[in-house]
């Protein structure tokens, strides 16, 4: 199978993903903790691609283990920044909580209290100082989730295009860029549902949410495509393509360590499911990671094999 015809199967499966998990409130509704444990094993999946896979990558693709740090540095405060602008980051939405809320009990809710809105922590002290700030409006919110996750959305197509010309050339046991792929196909859909939810909290249409939810599950494609043409415009595509992972991982381990990091002060009551959904989560790169070093091996064993057979043709050819 060649290699477009893989890309083009992964967009279609991340598209229809996305648009399920953008309808996915409307479909079923998940609690809280389900969310949470979900979210932990997504997220420890994407910290081990990142780390296990795509960084061995970008330091072989460019050559050196100096250089790939830099742009390691670059995407995760790119990622970084984005997310101090747009607040886009929403797991779990901020409607999902506060529906949960107004359906509990007085006393449920107060305990709730706890939840992580969008990653605006109290962290057990006041932050307001007695400023009084007012909550953003849901119009603003919906519209930083769709801009923010969108650009972090661009980045991941084209980190699948890149881990697919990168796996390509060396492991022939894995479909290339099958690691980002399902780390993408696991974690759009959570993004995907955020933008929708919020703009139910609006008051916006089925129709509107319907419309924003495909152009969002439209953006990992058109990355992956932006790659693609841009790697034929290139004279060192080692080069492009170890940067873009490298980048990757930069941007990756921004998001995961961000749905990861606030357990610690927030959840200590699921400590031991949310470390096993963690757990789980690695296993399934390290175990992804190995594969692809095996056919690596492999690979390079049937070029040494190769190399000595046509040696001796050539050298019959002289005699």
């Amino acid at each position: 199978m060649s290699l477009a015809v893989v890309l083009v199967f992964y967009c279609v499966l991340v598209v229809l993903a996305s648009i399920v998990g953008g309808l996915f409130p409307t479909l079923l509704r998940l609690s809280h903790r389900q969310m949470e444990i979900a979210i932990s094993m997504v997220a420890g999946f994407m910290l081990g691609v990142a780390l296990l896979h795509l960084l061995p990558d970008a330091m072989e693709e460019l050559g050196d283990f100096h250089t790939p740090m830099y742009w390691v540095l670059l995407g995760l405060l790119v990622m970084f920044f984005l997310e101090r602008m747009f607040h886009h980051h929403h797991h779990p939405p901020e409607a999902l909580v506060m529906a949960d809320k107004k359906q509990a009990a007085p006393g449920e809710a107060a305990a709730h209290d706890h939840a992580h809105v969008g990653h605006d922590h109290d962290h057990g002290h006041d932050h307001d100082h007695g400023h009084g700030h007012a909550p953003p409006p849901v119009m603003a919110s919906w519209v930083g989730a769709f801009v923010g996750l969108s650009i972090h959305s661009l980045a991941a197509g084209m980190a699948l295009s890149a881990a697919a010309y990168a796996d390509a050339a060396e492991s022939p046991l894995v479909w290339p860029g099958l690691a980002v792929f399902l780390m993408i196909v696991l974690h759009h859909p959570f993004d995907a549902m955020a933008i929708t939810t919020l703009m139910s909290a609006g008051g916006w249409s089925k129709r509107s949410r319907h419309i924003v939810n495909v152009i969002y599950a439209l953006v990992v494609p058109l990355g992956a495509l932006a790659f693609v043409l841009g790697l034929e415009h290139v004279a060192d595509r080692h080069t492009m393509i170890g940067a873009a992972l490298a980048f990757s991982v930069g941007t990756f381990l921004c998001i995961s360590l961000s749905d990861l990091l606030p357990e610690l002060q927030f959840h200590s009551h699921d400590r031991l499911k949310l470390s096993a959904a963690l757990l789980v989560g690695l296993a399934l790169a390290w175990s992804i990671s190995l594969l692809h070093d095996v056919g690596h091996e492999h690979d390079h064993e049937a070029h040494e094999h190769e190399a000595p057979a046509q040696v001796h043709e050539h050298d019959a050819e002289n005699g």
